[in-house]
């Protein structure tokens, strides 16, 4: 995984997903092999482009990912508000669907409750 997202493979599968003219077997397949790679990578760094630009779909697995990860990663924690990623899963939460919610309530579990209302 952690290959596949230096070699910057993440966002071309992404574009594949959502592109209307990309066949249904096609977008099937990116879809199935990002969220194998995303399971699988353990480095925030890799993840954040997908957070901040992918649709509702992507976010859901990337999300759950970062919920994973976060709680046991002070780096990983500190980069992810530093970059302003923790803003952007409070925007998120506003329109998110139940399974992403609980996602969310593990990511702001891991940082104090001053940051996450901030």
């Amino acid at each position: 995984a952690k290959a596949l997202a230096e070699g910057g493979v993440l966002q071309p599968m992404v574009a594949l997903h959502v592109q209307e003219d990309s066949s249904a077997d096609l977008k099937t397949k990116a879809k199935r092999a990002l969220k194998a790679v995303l399971v699988k990578c353990t480095d925030g760094h890799y993840l954040a482009p997908l957070l901040k630009d992918a649709n509702a779909n992507i976010q859901k697995y990337v999300l759950a990912q970062y919920a994973a990860i976060l709680p046991n990663d002070p780096a990983a924690r500190k980069a992810f508000m530093q970059s302003g990623l923790l803003q952007r899963v409070q925007e998120i939460k506003l329109t998110a669907d139940p399974k992403v919610q609980e996602s969310i309530a593990k990511i702001n579990a891991a940082f104090p409750a001053e940051c996450v209302k901030f």
